[in-house]
């Protein structure tokens, strides 16, 4: 499996279709799951009605599901990698983080990085399903939420990709370099 990882707006939802497409694999966005699994529509909706306590419970075991959706599948008959978008913020929560790490190497964890503006401009038309996570901006919190995450995405990364250019490139990129590492028997 071939997770991705990074701040809101970096494109992970994006690049990971991509991915997915080009090896024909299946993609799935963790937000997606954890949404499935709280019954909302959004996470502004999960955190507006339930707290991000119980979101970041619901992305943890969420990933413990796929995980081990993962491990039968492959177990049955090898398949291409299936491709992960892991929220921007699950990291934060210690066990979600701690089980990712526990996943290796049969889960291969791509941080994607770009700068400040560069986010800002790709979520300033679709804050309003983006919930503010300190009580404020969804773009003013941009900096202070990237400093505090950034050695969370480092200690769970095996590679840091800049994604401040075109998804298309940036997932032709990693599948080129990288899909050789993504084997179809244990991922």
């Amino acid at each position: 499996m071939v997770a991705l990882i990074g701040m809101r707006g970096v494109g992970k939802t994006t690049v990971g279709r991509l991915i997915a497409t080009r090896l024909g694999s299946t993609f799935v966005d963790l937000d997606d799951a954890a949404c499935g699994r709280l019954h909302v529509t959004t996470p502004a909706a999960a955190f507006a009605t339930l707290g991000e306590p119980a979101w970041r419970e619901a992305e943890c075991q969420s990933l413990c599901d796929i995980l081990g959706d993962v491990a039968t599948r492959h177990a049955v008959a090898p398949l291409p990698p299936l491709i992960l978008a892991i929220g921007g913020g699950a990291l934060t929560h210690a066990p979600t983080e701690e089980r990712l790490v526990q996943s290796k190497p049969a889960v291969w964890v791509i941080w994607l990085h770009a700068s400040i503006p560069c986010l800002a401009t790709r979520i300033a038309g679709d804050v309003a399903k983006r919930p503010s996570l300190l009580g404020g901006d969804v773009l003013e919190e941009l900096p202070t939420l990237a400093a505090r995450r950034e050695s969370g995405y480092r200690h769970v990364a095996d590679y840091a990709a800049d994604a401040s250019g075109s998804p298309e490139s940036l997932s032709e990129g990693l599948v080129s370099a990288f899909a050789g590492n993504w084997s179809t028997s244990g991922s």
